[in-house]
């Protein structure tokens, strides 16, 4: 059984149904286990979009929020920062406009930090209905 709507999450990965490493699955899909706990909580998803999938969908989760390492995005950001600066309308940390320096050093010293980014020029930005 390969029940979405009934799996347990645990770490690990995940493959989508349909693609290159569907045959895969098999391994790591949930398959009812009656010695577990049932319950909910909350937990971590980690998910990886390339291609057509993150130009489609990266727009709504970045608008929404995700979680990043905090180094991992000052990096990120060290790498493109004349883009950075021609395109970042405006930013805020902890609700202030920080310098450039700043917010790389504020990001370089946290584990994670929740990431939203409104895209004005998106079907699923701040002006859509959501």
């Amino acid at each position: 059984m390969d029940d979405v709507d009934e799996a347990l999450l645990r770490d690990g990965a995940t493959f989508r149904k349909g693609g290159r490493y569907a045959a895969l699955r098999d391994v790591i899909s949930y398959h009812g286990r009656d010695d577990l706990p049932a319950g909910a909580g909350n937990g971590t998803l980690r998910l990886k979009f390339f291609s057509m999938v993150a130009a489609e969908l990266g727009p709504l989760f970045l608008s929404r929020g995700i979680r990043v390492a905090g180094g991992d995005l000052a990096d990120f950001l060290e790498r493109r920062l004349e883009a950075f600066r021609r395109d970042c309308r405006s930013i805020r940390l902890d609700g202030r406009p920080p310098s450039f320096a700043d917010l790389v050093c504020a990001l370089s010293g946290v584990p994670r930090v929740r990431l939203r980014i409104a895209c004005p020029d998106s079907p699923v930005g701040p002006s859509a209905n959501a």
